[in-house]
């Protein structure tokens, strides 16, 4: 029998870029339109590719939205924001989201230091805090994704950025 879920986590930095980046509607209609995808899965195959279809037109309208988008260092600090509050808030609690999250930290941090908005040592700090996050990552145990949510924090914290600073 096949397996009746959709893998949310997928759609973890999708949500976190269209709703920061894009349009807070916008993220919202997709998430009501996963939602949709997902009670289909429980009715029909026709039911599924119509929500399906829905699902896709709004991510291809998003994949406009932020086609060519050059980040700024203001718009990775409002990921990173975005990624703390999340964190702190308790909504990373599965693992396979917190993963996404914590990579999705790692990017954010390495365009930072790439942009020179963050010295060497701070870039080396939150590194080392994100791969401690992963050290076990074959185990795919809950308390991983605590342990991926600390690395998380503990990463945005060694950055110790400044938002009003200019670079």
């Amino acid at each position: 029998m096949p397996c009746r879920c959709l893998a949310d986590h997928n759609y973890f930095v999708i949500d976190l870029s269209a709703e920061v980046l894009v349009d807070v509607p916008l993220a919202r209609r997709i998430g009501d339109a996963r939602e949709k995808m997902r009670r289909a899965v429980f009715q029909s195959p026709d039911a599924v590719e119509e929500a399906a279809g829905e699902v896709i037109m709004l991510l291809t309208g998003l994949l406009q939205d932020l086609d060519g988008f050059r980040f700024s260092r203001e718009d990775e600090l409002r990921l990173l924001d975005e990624l703390a509050r999340q964190t702190e808030a308790g909504s990373l609690v599965d693992y396979m989201p917190a993963k996404q999250a914590l990579y999705a930290t790692a990017s954010i941090v390495d365009g930072l230091w790439r942009r020179e908005a963050i010295s060497q040592e701070r870039y080396d700090a939150a590194s080392r805090a994100l791969k401690k996050g992963l050290e076990n990552d074959d185990d795919l145990d809950a308390r991983n994704s605590v342990v991926l949510q600390q690395a998380i924090i503990q990463a945005i914290e060694a950055l110790d950025i400044d938002a009003e600073a200019k670079f």
